[in-house]
């Protein structure tokens, strides 16, 4: 299935692709998919394969697309499957900027947060060797924050739900617990 994402890719990136619809609904559907798995596919043994020149150049093409499904796959695949050294994630060209232009508030929050994460890993393993610029890092630690108030706001959603769901059930118990009594006193 990474394979099939990274073909579908590949073919959005052809001018004119007759089927790019359907290869960006292709892309969204592998990425839903794919999500649960990011463990487990970090385990495959595929990035050292990802990571080869030719392979990571072609992926780290794929990452600077305009298509907003098919960079946001390719994401996907650099930060869970192929895992590259920071190094080699700050200099690959066009790399560095890809992420910092994918921090911007209008980029899908999953885009955004693992691009966050990429750099804020990356920064950290270089801080020794060169200085951030202040502006990056803000933009970084705003990408993060919003996906943290995101998952926060999912996660309340998800308690509130769970409450009402508590209540009810309570609510249901009384009534079961009153038809007992009821039951027993007319028996």
């Amino acid at each position: 299935r990474l394979v099939v994402g990274l073909l579908l890719g590949r073919l959005l990136c052809e001018p004119g692709y007759l089927e790019a619809r359907k290869a960006e609904a292709g892309l969204a559907s592998l990425c839903r998919e794919l999500a649960p798995e990011a463990p487990r596919l970090a385990e495959a043994g595929l990035g050292p394969i990802l990571l080869e020149e030719d392979l990571w150049l072609a992926l780290s093409n794929l990452l600077a697309s305009q298509d907003t499904s098919v960079s946001g796959f390719a994401l996907f695949v650099v930060v869970h499957v192929a895992r590259p050294s920071p190094s080699l994630l700050l200099r690959t060209p066009h790399v560095h900027d890809t992420l910092l232009s994918m921090l911007e508030p209008a980029v899908d929050p999953f885009v955004r947060s693992l691009a966050a994460k990429a750099l804020l890993g990356a920064y950290r393993a270089e801080e020794d060797k060169s200085p951030i610029d202040p502006a990056q890092a803000v933009a970084v630690c705003g990408a993060l924050s919003a996906s943290t108030e995101k998952l926060l706001g999912r996660q309340a959603s998800e308690h509130a739900e769970a409450k009402a769901g508590l209540a009810e059930a309570r609510r249901r118990h009384g009534e079961v617990n009153n038809t007992a009594n009821y039951l027993g006193c007319a028996i």
